[in-house]
């Protein structure tokens, strides 16, 4: 039934929803290169800032002036407007930066509706889903346009991101590649240690709450704090190659066996008829498509400065974060 879904979704202690992006991120992360990683931080990730703080201001200032954002609190209480500016930043440009549709919305909407009960949760997924549908189908058709018009161009660097690369020698040794056949004990241990980083990031939140009580309600998701647990255990190779691979096994098993139903449930609890408020609003169109439109030119402009391509600058630091 329905309830049975939204109880699968809730944001009580480990849904399924939460398991299945804290595989996905835990996975994915550790799954990364280490050198890929370390180089990010020095122009790749500050470019993305760069890119998002200003799609952020462009959406907040169009806001004040389009109200993009209408229907909140006519008929859910619990959830107030926080006037324009900020109302057109949480409920369309978050949603668009978010990171998608399972480790984006899901965490985003329990991080929303983290006072209240599961119905506030499943509205609030309501209210900013749009957001990603729009943004996400511009983002996907706007990089097909762009790689047509200027994949031959001198903008280009025929899918190189960087003007300027190592020689073969420098580049480290490719990471050991997952298995393609199931393991069952390391699919075993790989479940476990992804639990094991899930508890450890809760309760380095429930410390942090302990500490510093007046401060709580400004901590954000448990999913944010267990990025940073994993890059912290990547960056500093906290844990063998061994249980690196493990991990990755079973979150590739989660991943691909268990999408199909993840999104049953998230459409189970979506309420269509708030989404179609919003996407029926052209004031809300038009805010979403400046918003991606402006993070890929700047990402792009920015990108050059860098030393990247604009083109794989624009595409992987602005639409690819907009989508």
């Amino acid at each position: 039934t329905l309830n049975n879904f939204k109880h699968l979704s809730g944001a009580k202690g480990i849904g399924f929803t939460t398991f299945f992006v804290s595989a996905l991120i835990i996975g994915s992360f550790l799954g990364m290169d280490t050198k890929l990683l370390k180089n990010s931080f020095k122009k790749f990730i500050p470019l993305i800032f760069i890119s998002l703080i200003t799609g952020m201001l462009v959406v907040g200032t169009l806001g004040y002036f389009l109200n993009p954002i209408k229907g909140l609190g006519l008929q859910e209480p619990d959830i107030t407007s926080k006037r324009a500016f900020l109302d057109s930043i949480f409920y369309i440009f978050a949603p668009l930066a978010s990171g998608g549709l399972t480790a984006g919305i899901v965490p985003l909407s329990n991080a929303y509706g983290s006072s209240f009960d599961h119905e506030v949760v499943n509205t609030m997924k309501s209210h900013i889903f749009p957001a990603l549908l729009v943004g996400g189908i511009f983002s996907i058709l706007l990089s097909g346009v762009i790689k047509k018009l200027f994949g031959q161009s001198q903008l280009s660097g025929s899918g190189k991101l960087e003007t300027t690369h190592s020689s073969p020698n420098q580049q480290e040794k490719k990471t050991q590649k997952t298995p393609d056949s199931l393991n069952y004990t390391q699919f075993i241990t790989g479940l476990v240690s992804i639990f094991t980083l899930y508890i450890m990031s809760v309760l380095i939140k429930d410390l942090l709450t302990f500490i510093f009580p007046t401060a709580a309600k400004y901590f954000p998701d448990t999913i944010v704090f267990i990025v940073f647990v994993v890059v912290l255990v990547k960056l500093f190779n906290l844990i063998s190659q061994y249980y690196i691979t493990c991990i990755t096994q079973a979150s590739k098993f989660i991943t691909v066996n268990f999408t199909s139903a993840l999104l049953v449930i998230l459409g189970s609890t979506l309420e269509i008829s708030k989404a179609l408020v919003h996407l029926q609003n052209l004031k809300f169109i038009i805010t979403c498509l400046v918003c991606v439109l402006s993070v890929a030119l700047v990402a792009g402009y920015f990108g050059k400065k860098l030393g990247y391509y604009p083109l794989e600058a624009s595409i992987t630091a602005g639409l690819c974060t907009n989508s």
